[in-house]
């Protein structure tokens, strides 16, 4: 099926990404201009669409909703950032611009089936405009790696089918992202146990990572033209079990040194076939394959010209992907999925060679992108849409948060980035989980075991002044150092006749430090001025600590 091209779009479609209607929907009005007061309502449709779109809109258009509601939250934000924009286009009816690209994790069980938390994990990430999946194997035979997931048994589909209606009924989107090794990876992380076969007998340089550490990396076998025709089979029928799966569409993964982009490259495609004469015969014939299968408008590509990873060298990129996308504008396919390079612009020298939609990523071999780079690519019309993965791994919310203007500081946790539990996969907190969770700090912790020590207070005991010296709280008097190293103090309050005492983590009923005795008079006349004094400082110290 073919994608349909609007010739007369509405008007506010005709503004570049960075214009949308304005709040009360009477005109376009350019996003980065302060906006008015806007309708905060759940999405209820699209109608922005591609500027590359040139055919008559289906159907009657629709007003966009300006406010972008969370789908795992109960917060509503205003949208004023381009990235937050409705984009549709085709098969593609997204409520926001925000893809999260395919990031490998390694949660599956060992013959490749997803564990339970997988479903969990896109869930939590729905409100993206769309989920790419981790890259999944089609068959063993282009296993890429030890307890990476794949497509081929009833088991698969079972386990990918949790996943997709765990997306769909978070109101999300997602494709399924199938990536074959070729070249890549040792017997030690082949189901098989065989030698991996690539386009040439060319090895991937220096170790590769095994199921229990590293290993050099062995001579790969040359494929036959059998193997070839075996290998696009392979996908053929991982592209059918994903649409059992509930998948809305697949993404084939010709980029980051894998079968296809083995093919196209120079030093990995050796061959003096009509292959190696032609490298980007195997990716045509591949994708009209999957398009026969899936439907051109389910599919998508994703492709990185230039990019070094494992090795993988390139001359001149620019001839190979012109031809490569000239080749397959008439399949009309979902989408193009493009990496940006160092040496090869690949994102402004390709965008007039394709007709589609494009996905742009420019954080491949960088840093995290930051928002106002993922906005610039949609401003200047780069692409139509923008992946980031980072962002979405420790920001499950992301767009309320850029709706929400959040900095987006959450930290990765690379202890726990490739296990096989929940931990550093699905303990990511939302921006409303953030602001409503109880304060964990230790001056919280402090202040919560200062007010516990303290005697009851009498009434009107909070107008008194603070204290002086005789409650150990933050912000008063400082505590002793703790005898235990790399340990907070617990301070603790006074009890009458007895003196302050620092208790450490295995000190926790420390016993009161003698003292010269005094009168009954005195002790009573202690006790009600040191309660006036905690009570009042425990007061203050509640009011000033900050929002967490």
């Amino acid at each position: 099926m073919r994608i349909t091209r609007p010739t007369a779009a509405p008007e506010h479609s005709r503004c570049p990404p960075a214009v949308r209607p304005c709040a009360r929907r009477q005109a376009c009005t350019c996003a980065r201009r302060s906006a008015a007061t806007a309708h905060s309502r759940p999405y209820r449709g699209t109608t922005h669409r591609s500027s590359r779109d040139s055919s008559p809109a289906p159907g009657p258009a629709v007003e966009p909703d300006t406010g972008v509601r969370s789908y795992g939250s109960r917060m509503t934000h205003t949208a004023t950032s381009p990235l937050l924009a409705p984009y549709t286009t085709g098969s593609l009816h997204l409520p926001n611009r925000l893809v999260m690209a395919p990031m490998t994790r390694f949660r599956a069980h060992e013959d490749g089936t997803p564990l339970p938390v997988v479903a969990a994990y896109y869930a939590q990430r729905a409100e993206a405009g769309l989920l790419i999946t981790e890259g999944i194997w089609p068959h063993r035979r282009g296993q890429s790696g030890w307890r990476i997931p794949k497509l081929e048994t009833r088991a698969h589909i079972a386990g990918w089918r949790t996943v997709t209606e765990a997306v769909h009924a978070r109101g999300g989107r997602i494709f399924a992202q199938l990536m074959h090794g070729g070249r890549q990876e040792h017997p030690r992380s082949r189901l098989l146990g065989d030698i991996p076969a690539g386009p040439s007998a060319v090895p991937v340089p220096g170790p590769v990572h095994v199921k229990d550490g590293k290993a050099p990396a062995p001579m790969p076998r040359a494929m036959t033209k059998h193997d070839i025709r075996t290998a696009i089979d392979d996908h053929v029928a991982a592209a059918h079990n994903a649409l059992q799966a509930g998948f809305d569409g697949v993404e084939l993964h010709g980029a980051n040194s894998y079968l296809t982009h083995q093919f196209l490259a120079d030093n990995t495609n050796l061959r003096t076939d009509t292959y190696g004469h032609d490298k980007t015969r195997f990716a045509v014939e591949l994708l009209t394959a999957l398009a026969e299968t899936t439907g051109a408008h389910r599919l998508g590509l994703r492709l990185s010209p230039g990019n070094p990873q494992s090795g993988m060298l390139e001359h001149s990129p620019a001839p190979v992907y012109r031809a490569l996308l000239h080749a397959l504008n008439p399949l009309g396919l979902a989408y193009l999925h493009l990496t940006d390079n160092d040496t090869y612009p690949a994102l402004t020298d390709l965008r007039p060679h394709w007709n589609g939609p494009l996905i742009a990523n420019i954080g491949e071999n960088h840093t995290p992108t930051p928002q106002p780079q993922a906005e610039h690519v949609l401003t200047q019309e780069h692409a139509d849409l923008v992946s980031l993965g980072r962002a979405f791994l420790t920001h499950p919310d992301l767009p309320a948060r850029i709706a929400a203007n959040d900095p987006l500081t959450t930290p990765i946790n690379t202890e726990h980035l490739y296990t096989h539990d929940p931990q550093g996969y699905t303990d990511y907190p939302t921006l409303e989980e953030q602001h409503t969770k109880q304060p964990t700090t230790t001056t919280t912790a402090t202040t919560a075991a200062a007010a516990a020590q303290c005697p009851p207070p009498r009434p009107g005991a909070h107008r008194q002044r603070k204290q002086r010296g005789r409650c150990s709280t933050p912000g008063t008097q400082p505590a002793p150092p703790n005898p235990s190293p790399g340990n907070s103090p617990t301070p603790q309050c006074s009890p009458p006749g007895g003196e302050r005492r620092v208790a450490g983590p295995h000190d926790e009923h420390p016993e009161p430090m003698p003292r010269p005795s005094v009168t009954p008079e005195a002790q009573q006349a202690r006790a009600m001025n040191t309660s006036r004094q905690c009570h009042g400082t425990a007061r203050s110290q509640k009011r000033s600590e900050p929002a967490q």
